[in-house]
This record gives C-alpha cells, sequence and structure tokens, in this order.
C-alpha cells in the first residue's frame, strides 16, 4: 500500500538583503572548508584532507597489525597433511568505525592461490581502562581443516568452513575475460541484501554492500577459473561475506555458485529478493572448532610483543 503524504503549502521566499545573503554564503564557505579539513573518508583510508601526523601514524598501525597478523600460524590439511598457508602482504581492507567499537582494523587473507585459506580481522578497540585492548577474528573459508596458533598459545581449529555452496538462480553464461566476469559477479552481488541483528534481538541493521570486491582470485589447476570476495557492512565493518565463484560443476561446465561466511558475533541473515536464503544465529559463547572465532584483550594476551617499538610511533613518542 502506498502512502501519500499531504503536500506542504508553497510559501514565498522572503526578501534578502544582497548583501547579507553574500555574508552569510561566504561564512558557509569557510565552514564547509573547516568540516572538510578535520575528516575522514568514509571507508577508513586516508582522506587527502588528513594531516601529515595523521597519515605517519595510520601508517604507523597499519605496520602494526602487520607484524601481529604475521605472528600467527596458519595451516590448511592438504591430502592428510598441514602446510603452512602464506599470509598475503597487503590487507584487504583497512578500516576504523567510529561510531562503534572500533578505533582501527586491518583485514588479512591466508593463501595465495584460489579462494583464501582464512581472513584474520585484527583491530585496536575503545575501552574504559588505561590498557590497550585488541581483537583478532578470525573465518575459515577453506574446504579443509585449518590450524591456527597464536604466540600467547590460544589455538584455533575448524575441521571446514561450513560455507553451503548453491548454483547462482538464472546465472548468466560465464564471461569469457575478466573484465566481463568481474562485471558478472558484481551483477550478482547486488541481487542478495544482509542484515544484522544487535543488543539481544532489539537493533536490526540493514548491512551495505560493498560494491568493490575485498579479494579476488582464481586457481586454474583446480578448475577453479574466477572468485571473489564481497561484503556487506555495517558501516565500514565488514559482518557478512558473499563469496562467489566460477568453477566446474558436476559434468564438467563451468557455472556460478556463492555461498556465506558470517565475521560478526550478531546473528546475521542473507536474502535473495524477500527470501532468507541463509543465517546464522548470535553468538553467546566461543568455540575454537567454529569456522568463526574471535579473542579479544590485551596485546599479549592476543599477540606478542614484536610491534611494542613501531608502536612509540603512533603515539608521537
Amino acid at each position: 500500500m502506498k502512502i501519500f503524504l499531504p503536500r506542504r503549502p508553497s510559501r514565498k521566499r522572503p526578501r534578502v538583503d544582497c548583501r547579507l545573503e553574500a555574508h552569510l554564503f561566504l561564512l558557509a564557505f569557510v565552514f564547509g572548508l573547516f568540516i572538510g579539513s578535520t575528516g575522514r573518508s568514509q571507508d577508513g583510508q586516508d582522506s587527502p584532507n588528513d594531516s601529515e601526523q595523521m597519515k605517519k601514524q595510520r601508517a604507523a598501525r597499519l605496520e602494526i597489525m602487520r607484524a601481529r597478523a604475521a605472528s600467527l600460524a596458519v595451516q590448511v590439511e592438504i591430502d592428510g597433511k598441514f602446510v603452512d598457508g602464506k599470509m598475503v602482504d597487503v590487507p584487504l581492507l583497512h578500516y576504523h568505525n567510529l561510531p562503534g567499537e572500533t578505533l582501527d582494523a586491518t583485514l588479512w587473507a591466508w593463501g595465495v592461490r584460489g579462494r583464501p585459506i582464512a581472513l584474520a580481522s585484527i583491530s585496536r578497540e575503545k575501552n574504559n581502562s588505561t590498557i590497550e585492548k585488541w581483537s583478532c577474528e578470525l573465518v575459515s573459508l577453506a574446504d579443509n581443516s585449518v590450524s591456527l596458533t597464536a604466540k600467547p598459545g590460544w589455538k584455533w581449529a575448524p575441521p571446514a568452513s561450513g560455507i553451503e555452496w548453491k548454483p547462482i538462480a538464472d546465472r548468466p553464461a560465464v564471461g569469457e575475460t575478466p573484465v566481463i566476469r568481474l562485471r558478472q559477479m558484481k551483477e550478482i552481488a547486488r541481487r542478495f541484501s544482509a542484515t544484522g541483528i544487535y543488543k539481544d534481538g532489539t537493533e536490526a541493521v540493514e548491512l551495505r554492500l560493498v560494491d568493490r570486491p575485498l579479494h579476488r582470485f582464481s586457481d586454474s589447476e583446480h578448475d577453479l577459473m574466477d572468485g571473489a570476495v564481497y561484503a556487506f557492512a555495517a558501516g565500514t565493518n565488514p559482518e557478512v561475506l558473499l563469496i562467489i565463484e566460477c568453477r566446474k560443476d558436476d559434468i564438467g561446465r563451468f557455472s556460478w555458485q556463492h555461498g556465506f561466511a558470517r565475521l560478526g558475533a550478531g546473528r546475521v541473515a542473507a536474502r535473495l529478493g524477500e527470501t532468507v536464503v541463509w543465517e546464522r544465529p548470535e553468538i553467546k559463547q566461543w568455540n575454537r572448532a567454529e569456522p568463526y572465532f574471535s579473542v579479544y584483550g590485551p596485546v599479549d594476551t592476543v599477540f606478542d610483543r614484536e610491534s611494542e617499538v613501531p608502536e612509540k610511533a603512533v603515539h608521537g613518542k
């Protein structure tokens, strides 16, 4: 049912002195410049208006998070043996979520060929104490077992990702070039929407599809022609991952398939049109065998202190 609002009665614009109007315009212009100079880009990346000091601090925090990601030992099971997973040196995403709890965060991947083995979101979080608190969120994207060991001693060992792979309904014929396939994957991703339920079910957030894929991959040796990881985010914080792949089906024909994974503890759901096609409940207790796992606390608890020296540069010491 359409709801029609009554039309607001028209009002003539009062006459304003031209000199006063010019002064008001100049004041608004200067104020806009001031606000723009203090802003950050929406995705958490450096803004052209950021000061050099802010850019240096952000670059220093990036190196801290890179070192902490590299301190995690990731392995994947292949043919009955665990082999080391190589970390992708460039983060898939560098963001912050100031309205939420995240001060600065990066998303890292392991596995340089084909779909990533696992992803880790490493972030510095807000807290009321003088001790810095860090978070390490982990999600498995592998079909086989993954093992991760952190230097403080905690481990994570999911037997599989749990991704439920499904064909794309009304899937387009696979494009012949990477450019065409990227456009097709973007169009497929836009068919879906996602929702996050937070604060014990009292707050529902329509998650935003990040139009640009977080990661793109292929593996010709394993009949994986093309693939991409898309994110549905609350603000800038990824909460739901959509993985789209073009690979051979049961009859040896390349076709499009998709699956979802969570990257947040709240209740989440994905829809195709108005139909819910995937959902996961809120996590109330952590399980190290689950494909999504998180550790939170002081740096000594979550990582180690290999990056202690560069961290001083963040605070200008």
